[in-house]
């Protein structure tokens, strides 16, 4: 499906526009999810080449797409470059979006989930705390990415007691 509308886009708006790029790093979302992590870092290496130059290296779209490089890098157990790459992103989100937008706190999301990953367990809660906060201040107490901000807290703290 994907895959088709990629082609489509092609067709329609060309390989380098922001439509095209985001029908591809969304392909490369789904085949992360799917666990094929060197192919979608591939095909996000190759979006983010072409959206630095076309659009900024600092666009919403590149920032993203280098968030979700990350988390295909990691998902290639390579954490301690997915932690570079993602505190990176979080510096430019901040610089270009704030701190408090949604992108910013989903790449702080992903950094704490990394973080656990490298046994870094207090740094991770730091992150998740503060992350939480934000998140109960603009998005409120029920909203999913708060709640799932909430629950990998709870989780870390069980864990570790």
């Amino acid at each position: 499906m994907f895959s088709e509308l990629v082609d489509t886009r092609v067709r329609v708006f060309g390989p380098q526009h922001p439509y095209t790029l985001q029908a591809r790093s969304n392909r490369a979302w789904v085949v992360t999810c799917l666990g094929r992590y060197a192919e979608a870092e591939g095909e996000l290496r190759s979006v983010l080449d072409i959206e630095r130059r076309v659009l900024s290296p600092d666009h919403t779209n590149a920032l993203d797409a280098r968030c979700e490089l990350a988390q295909a890098i990691a998902g290639q157990g390579r954490y301690e470059e997915a932690e570079s790459e993602l505190r990176e992103v979080i510096a430019a989100e901040i610089r270009v979006l704030g701190p408090d937008h949604h992108l910013t706190g989903d790449a702080q999301y992903e950094l704490a989930l990394t973080l656990v990953r490298l046994g870094r367990h207090q740094e991770a809660a730091q992150e998740l705390r503060s992350l939480l906060a934000v998140r109960t201040r603009t998005l409120g107490t029920d909203h999913p990415r708060t709640v799932a901000t909430r629950e990998s807290l709870s989780s870390l703290d069980l864990r570790d007691g």
